[in-house]
C-alpha cells in the first residue's frame, strides 16, 4: 500500500523530470515508458495483494520492494546534469578537512594493507544488504507494523537522499582525489 503509493509518486516526479527536460535527455519517452512499465507493474501487485492472505503472494511483493528502489536509482543518473551540471566534490573535500583536518584516505595511507582495504570494502557493501537482511527477519517474525514501517523509512529514507543529490551532485573521492588507474596501488586489496 503505502510503500507502493510513495514509489509510484517518485516515478511521476522523475516522469515530470524527463517530459521537462525532454531538450537535455536522450530517448527521455523511454525513461516514460519505463516508469508507465513500472507502475502497472506496481499497481497490478498491489491489487492482488491487498486482500489475499497468501503469505506467497505477499513475499513476492516484498521481494519486489529491492528492485524497485535500484531501477528508481538508476534514473537518476539522468537528470542530475540537466538539473544540476555542477560537482560540488570541492566543498565536500573541504568539509572533510574541517571534520578530519585531513583527507580521510590520505589519513588511511598510514594504516593500509590489503586486508584492511578489503575489510572496508565489505563493510561498504553492507550499506545495500542490511536493509535487505532486516526485512528478511521482519518478514519471518511477521511483525506486520514493525515491517511496514520499517519499509517506509527506508524507502523514504533512499529517495529523499536521490533526490537531494539532484542539488549537490559529487562523483567522489576516487575520481578527484586520487588517479583511478592508480587506485589499486594507493589502496591495494586482496581481490
Amino acid at each position: 500500500g503505502d510503500v507502493y503509493k510513495r514509489q509510484l509518486s517518485i516515478l511521476i516526479i522523475y516522469s515530470l523530470f524527463a517530459v521537462i527536460l525532454f531538450n537535455k535527455i536522450d530517448r527521455w519517452y523511454l525513461l516514460i515508458l519505463e516508469n508507465l512499465c513500472i507502475s502497472l507493474i506496481l499497481i497490478l501487485i498491489s491489487m492482488k495483494v491487498y486482500n489475499s492472505k497468501n503469505d506467497k503472494v505477499l513475499l513476492l511483493k516484498r521481494i519486489l520492494y529491492a528492485p524497485m528502489v535500484y531501477l528508481i536509482y538508476l534514473q537518476i543518473q539522468y537528470y542530475i546534469r540537466p538539473l544540476n551540471p555542477y560537482l560540488y566534490d570541492d566543498i565536500l573535500i573541504k568539509i572533510d578537512y574541517m571534520i578530519f583536518g585531513i583527507n580521510p584516505t590520505y589519513a588511511l595511507y598510514k594504516i593500509v594493507n590489503p586486508i584492511l582495504t578489503e575489510y572496508l570494502q565489505i563493510t561498504y557493501m553492507t550499506y545495500f544488504i542490511m536493509p535487505i537482511i532486516q526485512g528478511i527477519e521482519l518478514h519471518i517474525k511477521k511483525n506486520e507494523d514493525n515491517f511496514n514501517h520499517f519499509v517506509t523509512t527506508i524507502f523514504f529514507s533512499f529517495f529523499l537522499s536521490y533526490l537531494f543529490y539532484l542539488f549537490m551532485p559529487a562523483i567522489g573521492p576516487r575520481f578527484t582525489i586520487h588517479n583511478f588507474d592508480t587506485l589499486s596501488l594507493e589502496l591495494p586489496g586482496l581481490w
